[in-house]
């Protein structure tokens, strides 16, 4: 079998805010890749929707490093609030691929716990 490596070179690569979340996660023992529908799309040259980033940092190591970049404010508990964003993700998800029995509950609570999170709440 033949094995194909090709490397996405676009320049939302390089454009804020992505090429800053990349800076955070991707160093210091850990790595940061784009995944998912935006490769995909990248690679048969169609439109970009959302992006989404893989990490080999934990979530609260994830939490720290934005809280050092200052996207997140400083005095947050960054293994709570790993955990909160993580059980809100995973229970939204599956409220999702249930057609959405409980609405959008799970999304109001995830945007209120960010917009704390950063100081905006």
């Amino acid at each position: 079998m033949t094995e194909i490596l090709r490397r996405v070179d676009a320049a939302w690569l390089r454009e804020a805010p992505l090429k800053d979340l990349l800076a955070v996660l991707d160093g210091g023992g850990e790595e940061a890749r784009v995944v998912g529908g935006a490769v995909r799309n990248a690679l048969l040259a169609e439109p970009i929707g959302e992006i989404d980033v893989a990490t080999t940092a934990l979530p609260t190591e994830v939490i720290r490093r934005a809280q050092e970049a200052r996207a997140i404010v400083r005095d947050r508990d960054a293994d709570a609030e790993a955990w909160i964003f993580i059980s809100l993700g995973l229970l939204s998800t599956i409220d999702r691929r249930l057609n959405g029995l409980v609405g959008d509950e799970f999304d109001r609570i995830r945007d209120s716990r960010r917009a704390w999170m950063t100081g905006q709440g």
